[in-house]
């Protein structure tokens, strides 16, 4: 795939998983939209991560591997610990704190992302 175009898709599902996530809540249809929701935030991690490899793993490997571990891997942790408190109650604390920790870290690689991409077309352009 085409890094325009996995910047694009991560772009535009990034956009469409916030309105899934925020009208999940008040339909009828949640489980489906739930279930939607996931298959976005797959989608989103899945193209961002590549796009990072394609730009960074070569030259700076470990840089990439700390906005790996800082906006997917951290993030994804919460979730699933949020996830398994409300189905099964594991822990004696709140965890809604994590849906809020993992929405503020998620964007990170797609600033990332884009701060990268805009950096190659600047440096080509010079």
């Amino acid at each position: 795939m085409c890094q325009n175009t996995m910047l694009l898709v991560s772009i535009l599902s990034f956009i469409a998983l916030g309105f899934c996530y925020f009208f999940s809540r008040f339909n009828p249809f949640a489980p489906f939209r739930i279930g939607l929701c996931i298959l976005l935030l797959v989608v989103y991690y899945v193209t961002s991560v590549l796009f990072a490899h394609s730009y960074l793993y070569g030259v700076h490997s470990i840089i990439f591997f700390v906005i790996l571990t800082i906006a997917v891997i951290i993030p994804s942790i919460g979730l699933i610990i949020f996830a398994f408190d409300v189905r099964y109650g594991l822990f004696c604390t709140d965890t809604s704190f994590s849906i809020v920790f993992a929405w503020f870290l998620s964007p990170l690689i797609l600033f990332a992302n884009l701060i990268m991409f805009f950096g190659k077309m600047w440096l080509s352009i010079n």
